[in-house]
């Protein structure tokens, strides 16, 4: 069933693919930043066990962040929480191919340029880097209360700020060995993945 779409379905749909190529091209015309692209990042500055206590931590939010989906959601009944208001379920129910191919990757690169790209090499000095993961999953975690704007639901709003802070934290361990480029091929596999799982349950 076709859904409607609303005036900020068009305006995220114009506005993230071109702060994106925005973003990539300041990337792209300075070295340090586009070392980060894909260049596995210097561990020297960082003891072995705050390297394993980062892969113990990142493994654990991967196994919850996907375990914990579906019963999570399951939880709700079918009017607390309408799967439509999520951009890609909206673009597959749709058959927007500009949405599910173009928007949706791009809004997910944007995220993974700014977040793992830019704010990394802000926070770069700090240590150990598991501080630096932690802070970058906060605040990515709080740049998702945007929800609350299309979904007007304090509880789905919580439950994409938390999900939003597992995932980061793999994404920071991921970024360490890829660069941006691996966080956005991850981010992309698992957010698809957690999507369509939600787009097929049936809620009570």
């Amino acid at each position: 069933m076709k859904v409607e779409k609303t005036k900020i379905d068009y305006i995220k749909g114009i506005l993230f693919p071109l702060l994106t190529l925005l973003l990539l091209t300041v990337f792209l015309f300075n070295s340090g930043l586009t070392s980060l692209l894909f260049k596995k990042q210097d561990f020297s500055g960082y003891s072995p066990e705050s390297i394993l206590f980062l892969q113990i931590i990142s493994g654990l939010c991967t196994i919850f962040l996907f375990l914990g989906g579906d019963r999570t959601l399951k939880s709700f009944k079918k009017d607390q929480f309408d799967i439509q208001t999520i951009p890609f379920i909206k673009g597959i129910r749709n058959r927007d191919l500009y949405a599910v191919f173009i928007q949706y990757p791009l809004t997910l690169l944007f995220e993974e340029l700014l977040f793992r790209g830019i704010f990394y090499a802000l926070l770069s000095n700090i240590t150990p880097i598991i501080f630096i993961v932690l802070i970058n999953a906060s605040v990515f975690g709080l740049y998702h209360i945007h929800i609350y704007i299309t979904s007007k639901n304090v509880r789905i709003s919580s439950i994409f700020i938390i999900f939003s802070f597992l995932l980061a934290v793999p994404l920071g361990l991921v970024f360490l060995y890829y660069g941006v480029i691996g966080c956005w091929i991850f981010h992309l596999i698992s957010v698809t993945y957690i999507y369509l799982r939600w787009n097929s349950i049936k809620f009570k």
